[in-house]
Order: C-alpha cells, then structure tokens, then sequence
C-alpha cells in the first residue's frame, strides 16, 4: 500500500481507494469458510481498478486482503438460474441513503424537524399546577389577582 493509504498494488496492478470505512458485525446467516462472530469491528479499505477489486479488512489482531472483480448482473442471474430476475441483481456500490427513495428522504428530512420541534418544546415547558400558580399563557397577565400587577386583596377594575 502506497503512503498515506490511497493506492495499493498486487500483481502488477495498481488499484485505487474509493471507500475507507469502520465495520461490526451485527448479525450473521449462512455458511463462511472463516470465523464469523457478532460485535466483531474491522477498519475496511475497498480498491479498485476498473472492475478489478482490492479489499483489506484489519482487525485487532489481523490484517486480511481479499481479490476479485464485478460481475454482470446477468451472468451472476444465469449462473443461479434466475435469467428472469437478472434486473433485481442490477445495483450501484451500497452508499448510506443510496436504496431511499426521494420520498423516504422528505420523510426522513421531516421526521428529524418533528423530532427537534418536540425537544424544544419539552425543553421550554414549564409545568405547571393551576392550584398553586396561575398558569395563563398570556404575557399581560401578572402573578397577582388582578390584571396589571400585584395585587394583594381581590381584583380592582
């Protein structure tokens, strides 16, 4: 790996950073011909080179290299035998909101104002008990019985 961590050769090829990441494992299926366990975090470094990728995983006590490259979607559909499904396998690099919809991303959007709003009005709330005090919105209004100030006895018009 060349200084500073942006390239990284192997066989000749000379592969470029695109993606450097922090990762833990949350859940497991299927079958791994290595140790796979949860909460297991690694620092991943993705390369490439055209469709030819470089991937270093480096973890507490080891650092992994894996080799490979892309595949068509519709090679990948007829190997399984799902030439009919080929379209569901067409996909992007995964980025962190690249599978939300623009309407996902306006509820998102206005889910976190909601969520703020909230918080500044539980923040600036004051309880309050009518027993004890009054409780009137109304900024005119004075802590005493009568309208325009203190008053110690009944109201006064």
């Amino acid at each position: 790996m060349a200084k500073g961590g942006q390239s990284a050769s192997y066989l000749g090829t000379t592969y470029k950073l695109q993606y450097a990441y922090r990762a833990e494992t949350t859940y497991v299926a299927g079958e791994f011909y290595w140790p796979v366990e949860r909460g297991h975090k690694s620092f991943n470094r993705d390369f490439a080179s055209g469709n030819n990728l470089l991937s270093q995983e480096e973890a507490a006590n080891e650092i992994s290299w894996s080799a490979g490259h892309k595949l068509r979607a519709e090679l990948v559909a007829s190997v399984f035998g799902m030439k009919d499904q080929a379209a569901l396998l067409k996909r992007s690099d995964a980025q962190p909101t690249s599978e939300l919809s623009f309407k996902a991303k306006v509820i998102l959007v206005v889910a976190i104002i909601l969520l703020i709003l909230v918080f500044n009005w539980l923040e600036n709330r004051q309880d309050c008990d009518p027993n004890v005090q009054n409780c009137s919105s109304s900024s005119s209004r004075s802590s005493g019985g009568s309208w325009g100030g203190y008053s110690s006895g009944g109201s006064h018009k």
